[in-house]
Formats: C-alpha cells, structure tokens, sequence
C-alpha cells in the first residue's frame, strides 16, 4: 500500500513542477505576458491535482493487474485439476450393465463378448485359499 501511496505523490510532485515549467517556456517565446509569480500559482496547483490523479489512477491500474493475475492463476489451478480428472476418466472403458456393449472413442456403442475376471494380485488378497490352491494346481 506504501508504493500505491507514493505513486500518488510522486505524480503530484512531477505534475507541480513540469505545469509551470511548460507555461514559463511559452511566455519566455514571445507572448506579451510578463512573467510574475501569481501566473504559476494556479498551474502549480492544477499540476499538482492532475498529477496527483494519475497517480491515483495508476494505482487503480496496478491494482487491477494484481487482481487479474490472481484470477489467471486461480484458473489455472482449476483447469489444471480439469485436465487431471480427464485424463483418469480417459482410462475407463464404458460398458452398458444390461447388454454388455461397449462404448468407443466415437461414441457408437459396439457388441463385446465381456467376462470378468480376477487379477493374479487381487486374488492374492481378496482369497489367499483359492489363489494357493491355485497355485499348487499350476505346479508352484
């Protein structure tokens, strides 16, 4: 919040002294106003207050950056997570529980001859008889 602060002043700063400097240059060319100290007054203080709303509205601006850039990494962050879950559901093989077609890329729904099965692991795990048994039929 300091640099916010200091932008504001920093313009109003530039803004009450480059006012008055450009009006100086211009009756310095030839015009028939005489320099007097009252003539830079009201630019000083006219410089001062528009510097002192650009500085404001860079404030506003850097603001508003910040923001965005919190709100892009927000996003990214979600579609990061999108694109996780897509690939994990890219993985799944659709399958109809009443006729047993399956479904492919091109979303047509194709006959499939389908049996289940166990996994020599899950087998090991789920029933350590069976698989022993199994084992030793194999001959191991």
């Amino acid at each position: 919040m300091e640099l916010l602060r200091f932008f504001k002043v920093k313009f109003a700063f530039i803004g009450c002294i480059i006012v008055p400097c450009f009006m100086f240059i211009n009756i310095k060319q030839g015009t028939s106003i005489e320099p007097k100290i009252t003539l830079f007054i009201i630019p000083f203080f006219v410089g001062g207050i528009a510097g002192f709303l650009i500085g404001n509205m860079k404030d506003k601006l850097l603001k508003l950056n910040a923001d965005l850039e919190l709100l892009v990494k927000q996003r990214t962050a979600e579609l990061q997570q999108v694109h996780v879950e897509v690939k994990k559901l890219r993985g799944l093989l659709p399958l109809c529980s009443f006729c047993k077609k399956i479904r492919d890329d091109t979303r047509f729904w194709e006959q499939a001859d389908v049996t289940l099965s166990i996994c020599p692991d899950c087998m090991k795990e789920h029933y350590p008889e069976e698989y022993k048994a199994m084992q030793l039929k194999k001959g191991r």
